[in-house]
């Protein structure tokens, strides 16, 4: 039986894109080959391929849809060329023209049979575009992926900092609450050893302290009294290193210059979201559901796009990949359900954060969200908490999606709270018994 084919009144090309170059196939409208060949991806090359694109549209009397996948950054050049010239591109997610690779019983994978491969998946019919953000959204999603990496870059380096003074000064930590804090960072980066710190003067610490805490002396003296202490008692147990003075300083030079960085990128996103009044909308209705912040509702904005996209909840969950991956076959049935973990990394980052804000109590011992609160520790009692925690992301999503989707900012109520106003509206609108 043949497979049901899709669109066949238009012509198509599937495009197999890597760094330098991109093999191209073009089939007509009875999934005949006209065209293949290669371009590079350098303006002589692509001026030609568009040229030769434009005789083949004369040929064939329609211009073909393009199909190309997601490979990183290197498909967006030869993207925005097709765009600019106004042919129609479908960026598809690789997991997508990976499901076609066992179409023939010959083990052959190469370029030009992926390119062959991904126009003839088109008339499957069973493609669907990648979430592509353009203009001012593609930037707040670049910056908001780039404010993660360096958070991240921040953390790693805070570890091997924390590696070094754990061995050569135990008991710095205890003096101070926060190794990252700009006190104990300062003091490090210019007394890096236990030695060091006690060669330096009372009165030298404090200034030092004072300065960089800007909480003045009475912050600052009784530290520089418990952090002598404790350089002392470094000197009896702690390893002798003295390549800590230079890594030790160096590493907090590197924590600085990525913190300088993301203060400015977060700073570009604010200017971002500030300057465009669909955006800044946007982020309001986001910041107004508890436990989502500055950051995490420009990355949520970002990486979602244009919720219209999305015709229900469940859709935007799949898109978040925490929807149940589903095993079964005859007569099994699998019962340990996964997430199938398909969408967007950046998104299930974001969303476990916003998480366990509303699952856990604050410092001040409040909840922000005492429903989801309540809703995490009944299901703890019956479910794992990492489990737990993922239905509490679900919510979240359907929470957000709901927010997006009415333009309305999130209203914090009980399930009969909810309830007795669902049975208003429905009896307003004469659907109620």
């Amino acid at each position: 039986m043949k497979a049901k084919m899709y669109p066949q009144t238009i012509p198509v090309m599937g495009i197999d894109v890597s760094k330098d170059k991109s093999d191209y196939c073009i089939l007509d409208t009875d999934n005949r080959v006209v065209r293949r060949g290669v371009v590079k991806h350098t303006l002589d090359s692509m001026n030609k391929f568009l040229n030769m694109l434009s005789v083949t549209c004369s040929e064939l009397d329609a211009k073909p849809v393009c199909i190309m996948e997601a490979t990183a950054h290197y498909h967006r050049i030869l993207y925005k060329q097709l765009v600019d010239n106004g042919y129609t591109v479908m960026v598809i997610n690789p997991i997508q023209s990976g499901s076609i690779k066992n179409v023939d019983i010959r083990n052959i994978k190469n370029d030009k049979v992926d390119a062959y491969r991904l126009a003839y998946l088109y008339r499957l019919g069973k493609l669907k575009a990648s979430n592509l953000p353009e203009g001012v959204l593609s930037q707040l999603r670049s910056l908001s992926r780039f404010h993660m990496t360096l958070t991240d870059d921040i953390a790693d380096h805070i570890i091997r900092l924390r590696a070094c003074v754990e061995q050569s000064f135990p008991g710095f930590e205890e003096v101070f609450s926060k190794l990252k804090g700009k006190t104990p960072l300062a003091v490090l980066e210019k007394y890096p050893t236990p030695a060091a710190v006690l060669s330096a003067s009372d009165d030298e610490l404090i200034e030092l302290m004072s300065k960089a805490s800007r909480k003045g002396v009475c912050y600052a003296k009784p530290r520089v009294k418990n952090l002598k202490s404790a350089a002392e008692t470094a000197l009896k147990i702690g390893l002798d290193r003295p390549e800590d003075e230079i890594l030790i300083p160096a590493l907090i030079a590197i924590i600085h210059q990525l913190q300088e960085s993301l203060n400015k990128a977060d700073a570009e996103i604010a200017e971002l979201i500030k300057n465009n009044d669909h955006l800044k909308e946007q982020t309001d209705l986001l910041k107004s559901i508890p436990g989502v912040g500055d950051h995490s509702a420009a990355a949520l904005l970002a990486e979602i796009g244009d919720i219209s996209l999305f015709s229900n909840a469940k859709q935007l969950t799949a898109y978040f990949g925490l929807d149940p991956a589903q095993r079964q076959s005859g007569k099994f049935n699998g019962t340990r359900t996964k997430l199938s973990k398909r969408g967007s990394s950046y998104l299930r980052r974001v969303i476990s954060m916003v998480a366990v804000k509303n699952a856990f109590k604050q410092k001040n011992g409040t909840y922000v969200n005492p429903v989801l609160a309540e809703y995490y520790k009944n299901k703890c009692e019956y479910k794992e908490k990492k489990t737990a925690l993922c239905a509490v992301m679900r919510k979240l999503v359907h929470i957000i999606f709901a927010v997006l989707r009415d333009r309305k900012p999130f209203e914090l109520r009980t399930p009969e709270e909810h309830e007795r106003l669902i049975f208003e509206k429905n009896r307003m609108l004469g659907l109620s018994a």
